[in-house]
């Protein structure tokens, strides 16, 4: 799969479904602009070959391009904004495929190394599940949602502000007894949810886990979306959401990089900046680092920051941001004396 199919699966509507023959139908996103009325019976029609090319074809108002996996056609260039893709993003797109043109590297742009469908079946919440904001906005009162507010807030601005959190009060119809305890965080791509996680509201009791995970899909990484970001110069790669969240980066749910997720990590052409935990254990992010000559951050935080997140509510976003970027290193030798440094 290439850049482009990546961007363009990533804008199409959420109505959509995939026909026999592979072709992704969904409303069209040209009609209205053209002259006709908009459509809401799924005209509109994208095939993706494993070459590369992108094919469009609407049934409604009869408008078609194909993108060659070689040039930007000024028709398939409109497509891209009317399906609401960036002009940064558009125009890094083109920037990329004329240096290719220049350097005779197309087949640059599609990576053949791991055969990855990024199939990822939609996931069902847990029963009842709401979201926080629209909670906020009617007259939803509970223990609950306000256990959970002070808890985001706890955690700073750049955490509880920049995602869509669920909560959900049915203990009684639902696996996770204790749910109505938890922050349900989604996980999304394509703009479908794909699995999630519920995160303990505070310390939890006992040997109750922080986070209790639904089925993970195999080579998932959360907050995936930033990867389609052309203009992105860094990718930022942590252990949990609440990092990833925090930084706008990448989460791998683990400690542990699968096969899957690294081949995925190259594809973007972003630096990849691993940011570990600060703690002598679980450490298997450096390791893949290293194996595959990314970079490791050190920032000099403070002695209690553990993570971004941590970083994020006491320095803000951006200076938590800049420190990672500054004190990143490749050099295995350095990489090789901090990490010893980590604490248990």
């Amino acid at each position: 799969m290439n850049i482009i199919t990546n961007l363009i699966l990533a804008h199409l509507p959420l109505k959509r479904r995939v026909s026999s023959k592979g072709w992704i139908t969904c409303d069209a996103v040209c009609c209205h602009h053209r002259g006709h009325r908009a459509d809401t019976r799924s005209r509109g029609n994208f095939l993706f070959s494993v070459e590369g090319s992108i094919v469009y074809n609407c049934y409604n108002c009869g408008f078609k391009t194909i993108f060659n996996n070689i040039t930007l056609s000024k028709s398939f260039e409109q497509l891209m904004y009317w399906l609401n893709i960036s002009s940064d993003d558009v125009k890094a797109l083109k920037l990329s495929l004329y240096k290719q043109k220049i350097d005779g590297t197309f087949e640059n742009i599609t990576s053949n190394e791991v055969n990855l469908s990024f199939d990822f079946k939609e996931t069902s919440l847990p029963y009842k599940s709401k979201l926080i904001e629209e909670l906020l906005l009617s007259d939803y009162q509970s223990d609950h949602l306000t256990s959970a507010l002070e808890y985001l807030v706890s955690r700073g601005n750049a955490i509880a502000t920049n995602y869509n959190y669920f909560l959900c009060d049915e203990c009684k119809t639902n696996k996770l007894k204790d749910i109505d305890k938890r922050i349900i965080i989604p996980f999304y791509y394509n703009n479908i949810i794909v699995g999630w996680t519920a995160r303990y509201i505070g310390t939890p009791p006992g040997i109750t886990p922080k986070y209790y995970n639904s089925d993970l899909q195999p080579g998932y990484l959360f907050n995936c979306n930033v990867l389609n970001k052309f203009n992105r110069k860094f990718v930022t790669v942590h252990e949990g959401p609440f990092d990833a969240i925090a930084v706008d980066g990448v989460g791998v749910l683990g400690s542990e990089l699968s096969r899957e997720q690294i081949e995925w990590l190259k594809r973007s052409d972003a630096e990849k900046i691993i940011v570990p935990d600060r703690q002598s254990k679980n450490q298997g992010l450096i390791d893949a680092a290293i194996e595959n000559g990314w970079s490791v951050t050190f920032p000099e935080w403070e002695e209690d920051i553990k993570d971004s997140a941590d970083a994020s509510k006491r320095y803000g976003k951006i200076f938590t941001l800049n420190s990672i970027i500054q004190s990143r290193t490749k050099s295995i030798l350095e990489i090789s004396l901090k990490r010893k440094l980590f604490r248990k």
